[in-house]
């Protein structure tokens, strides 16, 4: 970018004639921020929300065809995050060729990085709904359910540890009661054996000393007296003997019943728990296979490991060029005196060489930097690594990769959670509410990459208007019209693969790719 201060020559029908320039002209680079530039990245932009806000509408409408419009969608969407890429390393290398002149290059270097981040968040819109979705099942569905499972486990341990407990006391009872009887039976027994010892040697004394004497007395005096007593006293000893057993009886019966009556509950109770044990299973089930389909549906839109891998690494070079920017490059290419370079922030214009503004930015670039350098810079290479992994992986077409290798598990294992999906999916409604699914389809895929298109155009005319900068070149040069035709071209690919028709062999090489993903 140059800047202009004073009067200068420009030829008119052949006459050289003066003009007055007013102090601060600038005059932008057509290589960095022509029009055909700008509009090739604000079409490219509106091709991705285009994209995503449709792949999300064509979810919900369940058209035999529209497995096969998604795959193309998605390879529109891969061409066109290279395109992004690429355009934005281009662009980089040429800020960093335009930043050893004496150009002005913090403007360059403003207007480009905003171009380029902004619009490439819209890339990042199938992150942000992944996290979101996976936030909401990880907290509503998933933790709720086993949680709300487990308190029930433990309530119905605590009724089996009382019905445990009163069995116990039960069993107590009945034990002290079959001692006891045997006691008192034992001392009856003992008794009546004693007695009839202690009457033998009464009557054979008694027939000893006075046999007929003392007989003949005791029938002529008192006939009867003697079976009498001994009939009454032995009635009066089982009658006591019932007595002391007959409260413990009762407690006994009591007990009894109430063993059978807690058998019963403990029984209802185990049943119970294994269906809270079957159904905190489920819900454990349910939340791997809600992962799985999520992890399905979010690399629907996520970019391509290799592409995002480069993706990444555009922003971290970017984001590693701000430290220079405002320490070294911040005063190249001005003229004291003659400009002041403004920036709108929420449309007010916002002086760059204020002290406050520089010593911001400046925080900003290198804690920017130092925070998130390391981690985009991680994050680039294993994506890289993985895609160069995936592609080695798929050079050879020597065996195709079942379900289970994919996911590592073994056929029994896969066939066993395959059934308890199918066991526990009737007791668990959809994992996203409807509503739910509208407010990820209509905000996040539609009006978050409307508000960062908006934006975009709206700061980078804001910025070009106040500091009255002038592009002196058409949209038919050579380097504008490559880009404009380039996002021309993809985004008319994408509404062709959005709206025309679609081959009868497509739709059925997506149902026979589904049907096998059921069944294999």
């Amino acid at each position: 970018m140059g800047i202009v201060s004073s009067t200068q020559f420009v030829p008119s029908g052949g006459v050289v004639v003066a003009e007055s320039v007013q102090p601060c002209h600038l005059f932008g680079d057509p290589e960095l921020f022509g029009i055909g530039i700008r509009v090739s990245f604000y079409f490219q932009y509106f091709t991705a929300g285009f994209i995503l806000l449709y792949s999300g509408w064509l979810k919900y409408k369940a058209r035999p065809d529209d497995p096969a419009r998604v795959e193309r969608l998605k390879g529109d969407l891969h061409n066109l995050r290279i395109s992004l890429t690429v355009l934005g390393l281009a662009l980089f290398l040429a800020l960093c060729i335009n930043s050893t002149g004496d150009s002005l290059v913090i403007l360059d270097w403003a207007i480009v990085s905003l171009l380029v981040l902004m619009g490439t968040l819209i890339v990042g819109v199938p992150l942000l709904e992944s996290v979101v979705v996976l936030f909401y099942l990880k907290t509503k569905e998933a933790v709720a359910e086993i949680q709300y499972y487990r308190a029930e486990g433990d309530y119905d341990d605590v009724l089996l540890q009382n019905l445990a407990a009163r069995r116990r006391h039960a069993d107590t009872l009945m034990r002290n009661y079959y001692l006891a009887s045997c006691i008192s039976r034992n001392a009856a027994q003992r008794n009546v054996l004693l007695r009839e010892a202690r009457d033998d040697r009464i009557r054979m004394a008694v027939r000893s000393w006075n046999e007929y004497n003392a007989t003949f007395q005791e029938r002529d005096h008192h006939p009867g007296r003697v079976e009498r007593d001994e009939s009454d006293r032995i009635r009066n000893e089982l009658w006591l003997n019932e007595f002391d057993l007959r409260t413990l009886q009762d407690q006994m019966e009591d007990a009894s019943r109430q063993l059978r009556k807690d058998a019963s509950e403990a029984e209802s109770q185990r049943e119970r728990v294994k269906q809270f044990e079957k159904q905190w299973l489920g819900a454990s089930v349910r939340r791997l296979f809600v992962w799985q389909d999520m992890q399905n549906a979010r690399e629907d839109l996520m970019p391509e490991s290799m592409s995002a891998g480069f993706l990444l690494l555009t922003w971290t070079a970017y984001l590693a060029a701000m430290p220079w920017l405002y320490f070294r490059g911040l005063y190249n290419g001005t003229k004291p005196g003659t400009c002041d370079i403004r920036i709108p922030l929420f449309y007010y214009p916002l002086t760059i060489y204020s002290q406050g503004f520089i010593t911001f930015m400046r925080v900003g670039a290198v804690m920017g930097l130092a925070l998130y350098g390391p981690a985009l810079f991680y994050s680039a290479v294993w994506y890289i690594r993985q895609g160069y992994r995936y592609g080695a992986a798929h050079a050879s077409p020597a065996v195709y990769s079942t379900s289970s290798t994919e996911t590592g598990l073994g056929k029994a294992e896969e066939d066993r959670v395959k059934r308890l999906r199918e066991e526990f999916s009737t007791e668990f409604g959809d994992p996203e509410p409807p509503l739910f699914k509208a407010a990820i389809t209509w905000y996040i895929r539609c009006i978050i990459p409307l508000w960062i298109i908006t934006t975009i155009v709206v700061a980078e005319l804001a910025i070009i208007q106040v500091n009255h900068i002038h592009v002196n070149t058409t949209v038919a040069s050579t380097g504008q019209l490559i880009a404009l035709v380039a996002a021309l071209g993809q985004f008319a690919m994408t509404l062709w693969h959005a709206c025309g028709p679609v081959r009868v062999r497509d739709s059925l090489f997506m149902a026979l790719l589904e049907c096998l993903g059921s069944y294999s």
